[in-house]
């Protein structure tokens, strides 16, 4: 019978020093530990990650810990599984995207694993210059969480709501989707009026504004463009 995780425990400050200086030998025997996604969302609140481990001594004290921080204590069920939440660090307020080191040990037998977390994030830079002529590297977060591999668009909405066109910034790489930079290119392939315009960062070829309701990620930013300067 498989057995989850009956509770989280923080451990001690002084444990989890000693599991990010400890290297006991990694498994070489069927044991695992399985993260259920490749990539989670960072919502600035508390991200969780769910695991699920086998392989253990049945009734083994295990220990859990993401990145070198103690996060949980378990013990395995009669056929050595056991499976719960972890708790997983924030990212940290200028990162996009972050792998991160499960590991499980038992004292003697240690086995590991990588996930990632992400923030859906839109970006361009450098964020002001003259915008008839200002040229800006694009770069985009978490746009592979719904499927694999998408090529990422940025649809232009003008002053007032109007949709005006769509671009292609590459396809977006990895488990959560990222395109850190692109080439440098003109932030408006036409000539910009003045007023608040949006950028809609999505996988979709058409533009469709973004909603809670949206099957795939978006993220937005504002541009405003005053008479010779963008802010």
């Amino acid at each position: 019978m498989r057995r989850r995780f009956p509770v989280l425990i923080a451990l001690a400050a002084v444990a989890a020093a000693a599991f990010a200086t400890a290297a006991p030998a990694l498994a070489g025997t069927g044991a695992a530990v399985t993260p259920s996604r490749a990539c989670y969302v960072d919502t600035g609140n508390s991200t969780k990650a769910f695991i699920s481990v086998s392989g253990f001594a049945a009734g083994a004290s295990l220990q859990v810990t993401v990145d070198g921080f103690g996060v949980a204590n378990a013990t395995a069920g009669a056929d050595g599984t056991v499976s719960g939440t972890i708790p997983v660090p924030k990212l940290d307020s200028l990162v996009g995207e972050k792998q991160h080191v499960v590991r499980v040990t038992d004292g003697a037998t240690t086995v590991q694993s990588t996930f990632s977390t992400t923030r859906i994030r839109g970006d361009f830079t450098p964020s002001s210059g003259n915008p008839a002529t200002l040229k800006v590297s694009f770069s985009v977060f978490g746009m592979n969480l719904a499927k694999p591999s998408q090529r990422v668009y940025v649809h232009y909405i003008a002053p007032g709501g109007h949709y005006k066109t769509t671009i292609s910034i590459g396809k977006a790489k990895g488990p959560c989707g990222h395109i850190t930079s692109t080439k440098k290119r003109r932030i408006f392939p036409f000539k910009a009026k003045h007023g608040k315009w949006t950028l809609q960062y999505d996988t979709s070829k058409r533009y469709h504004r973004g909603t809670s309701k949206t099957k795939y990620p978006w993220a937005t930013v504002t541009v405003r463009v005053r008479s010779i300067s963008i802010r």
